[in-house]
């Protein structure tokens, strides 16, 4: 709620929309993942260098929205990021959730009613 304010009276900035959109996306409940995205969005717009890891917060919006394309899209230039002293974590979580979306892609085609 308190950077939500400061928005309010400061809404160009990246810092403060990136930290909107990191508290909507890992708080609790899917439709505050899916508000982080707009944050996100505009965090990266202003300024393209607002934190290293932007393209895997965008990757995890998009996936949380099941926009696979776009997710995987952005997880692949969060890889581009990677140098030598990358944590394996780090890059087999991002593979993770590649094949995350792929799946997704090929579950949403034919959809299984559940009970």
């Amino acid at each position: 709620p308190f950077y939500r304010k400061a928005n309010q009276f400061n809404p160009n900035n990246a810092g403060l929309n990136l930290k909107i959109g990191r508290c909507y996306l890992e708080g609790a409940g899917s439709t505050y993942k899916i508000k982080s995205l707009e944050y996100l969005q505009k965090a990266y717009k202003l300024d393209l260098r607002v934190d290293a890891d932007i393209f895997y917060l965008l990757g995890r919006a998009y996936h949380l929205k099941a926009e696979w394309d776009k997710a995987i899209n952005e997880y692949k230039k969060f890889q581009k990021t990677f140098g030598p002293n990358t944590s394996m974590n780090r890059k087999s979580r991002t593979v993770k959730r590649i094949q995350e979306c792929k799946n997704g892609k090929e579950l949403i085609k034919k959809p299984v009613r559940v009970s």
